[in-house]
């Protein structure tokens, strides 16, 4: 029979002492469930959209960006080495614009950095598509570099809405969603542009940042905690349950 003082706990039993019952077999107290089962799983799968977006961003113009650079003219080598620089100055900006966007994100809130986010990036796709010079070409990769600086707050979303039972397996989902984005992005983008053209290509790359916007506006929450909800979440001084039932470990 469960003894009185441990009555409410469903978990696995442990040893543990007490003063009225020096070797009684307490339940342990329950893990604290997390948002799996309390969170939205829109929430969740929406944040899993927001990471496949911006990898998908970065390398969908990977296969027609040396039609781009001939546009601008100039030699072979000229032409290879601006390639390259379009290329990598995506990761460059989001190496850049990673803890500028994640410390606006702490103090202005999640949601609105990436809704923000969101809206630059299909504005940078856009600009990209239609460039006619190099220093515009360069500007629009930087700029949505750094507006797709998004995973990291993705990944804060999630610890925020998740608790520490389910979190690994929504982390790891998540890692498997950056692996999505850098296969579909240069497929997809060398789809679009056989079927229209660079400007095709990049105003869809834009309507799927604007539908990450929209994803973004109905189904994710602001998640950042208040002063007052970090404050109440600190442990007590001494749990009730703990001079009844104890968690000395046998």
């Amino acid at each position: 029979k469960r003894p009185k003082h441990c009555q409410g706990h469903h978990r696995v039993q442990y040893s543990a002492q007490t003063p009225d019952h020096p070797s009684t077999l307490c339940p342990a107290p329950p893990l604290e469930r997390g948002s799996m089962a309390g969170a939205n799983r829109r929430t969740i799968w929406t944040l899993y959209f927001v990471v496949f977006v911006d990898v998908f961003q970065a390398f969908f113009v990977i296969p027609f960006l040396p039609t781009i650079v001939k546009s601008f003219g100039g030699t072979e080598q000229e032409i290879a080495h601006q390639v390259a620089i379009l290329s990598s100055l995506a990761a460059f900006g989001e190496m850049l614009g990673s803890p500028i966007v994640g410390s606006l994100s702490d103090r202005c809130g999640r949601r609105p950095v990436l809704l923000i986010s969101t809206l630059v990036n299909a504005c940078s796709c856009v600009a990209l598509g239609f460039a006619q010079s190099l220093p515009v070409a360069v500007a629009a990769r930087l700029i949505n570099g750094l507006s797709g600086s998004t995973v990291g707050i993705a990944n804060t979303c999630l610890v925020d809405v998740t608790g520490d039972a389910e979190r690994p397996e929504v982390m790891s989902q998540m890692t498997s969603w950056i692996g999505i984005g850098l296969t579909v992005g240069p497929i997809a983008g060398s789809y679009l542009y056989r079927f229209g053209g660079v400007e095709v290509a990049c105003v869809a790359a834009a309507c799927v940042s604007l539908l990450n916007c929209l994803s973004i506006f109905c189904f994710v929450k602001e998640s950042r905690p208040t002063p007052e909800q970090s404050s109440s979440s600190a442990p007590p001084a001494s749990a009730p349950g703990a001079a009844t039932c104890g968690a000395r470990l046998r």
